[in-house]
């Protein structure tokens, strides 16, 4: 995101493919990061911004977010949906992401941006196809930040009420997005697994019966290099990472991070933590949602 506010170029960085710009270290997706003081919990700045998921099969949501699969070309909005750590059952929240959010209208406070209660509200219907979205206040794009919000919509069928909490995630290419948690709150690790202050999101459809059964860490390994690989995301992305490894199996029955390893590409070696979510698109098919957590100079 380019601002002529004060946003100091955070030092999460990573070598970029070599065979495409032949160059050292750069900041990943042209992330900003807040100052240390304003990075907290009550205060902060923009970060990164979430990309959106391709899906290998061709369903799309309900919703006004059309969802790009892998041979359509990308949505300006897509949605991912998640089961909460508080739901044993699984899949009672759902998460739609909003379109790239336009950092001119975003109000600014010192070191701190904040999306008004207006943009959140219009973002909501559009994410999640509904209507009458009101929320709480304004959002603030610190990490960990937070607003709660109402809104009538249904993946399918007649419109209901719907509880929602909003919080701020950043894409490849440091758009600032929306994730809209459809249903209840998000535990502090997912919520931190989408953005933490030093991460970038991007996500990916995988198919209708994909997550019924946990997936072993061997497959996981593979799964989420194809979303990282994808060129059909509304965000492409060019972090060059290679996943060698994933700590254990991803369960689509609680919505918990795994937590993968990755090398970046022309690095020499230099290793990062990728952090997958169990998701799926609002209303349509499971997927994942991957976290590129990079906290490393090159």
């Amino acid at each position: 995101m380019q601002t002529d506010q004060p946003f100091p170029t955070t030092s999460f960085r990573h070598a970029c493919r070599g065979a495409r710009r032949g160059a050292g270290a750069l900041a990943l997706g042209g992330l900003l990061l807040a100052g240390a003081a304003a990075c907290g919990d009550s205060g902060g700045d923009s970060t990164t911004t979430a990309p959106a998921a391709e899906t290998p099969s061709s369903a799309a949501p309900a919703s006004s977010s059309a969802v790009p699969s892998a041979t359509d070309s990308a949505s300006p909005s897509a949605s991912a949906s998640a089961d909460p750590s508080t739901d044993p059952a699984g899949s009672k929240i759902q998460i739609a992401f909003s379109d790239p959010l336009d950092d001119t209208t975003f109000e600014y406070t010192g070191d701190s941006a904040t999306v008004s209660a207006e943009t959140v509200q219009s973002s909501l219907d559009a994410a999640v196809g509904g209507s009458g979205a009101a929320c709480d206040g304004t959002l603030s794009l610190a990490a960990g930040s937070d607003v709660h919000c109402t809104v009538q919509a249904a993946p399918e069928g007649d419109p209901v009420p719907q509880d929602v909490t909003a919080y701020p995630v950043f894409g490849p290419q440091g758009t600032a997005l929306i994730a809209f948690a459809v249903g209840g709150p998000l535990s502090p690790e997912a919520r931190d697994a989408l953005y933490d202050g030093q991460n970038e999101v991007t996500w990916l459809g995988q198919g209708g019966m994909y997550g019924a059964e946990p997936i072993p860490a061997d497959q996981l390994v593979g799964d989420v290099q194809s979303v990282l690989d994808s060129q059909n995301a509304l965000l492409p992305n060019d972090w060059g990472l290679t996943v060698s490894s994933c700590e254990g199996d991803l369960d689509f029955s609680t919505f918990a991070p795994v937590t993968c390893t990755a090398e970046v590409a022309g690095s020499g070696g230099v290793m990062i933590d990728v952090r997958v979510l169990p998701g799926a698109l609002w209303g349509n098919e499971p997927g994942l949602i991957v976290s590129a957590d990079n906290q490393t100079d090159i």
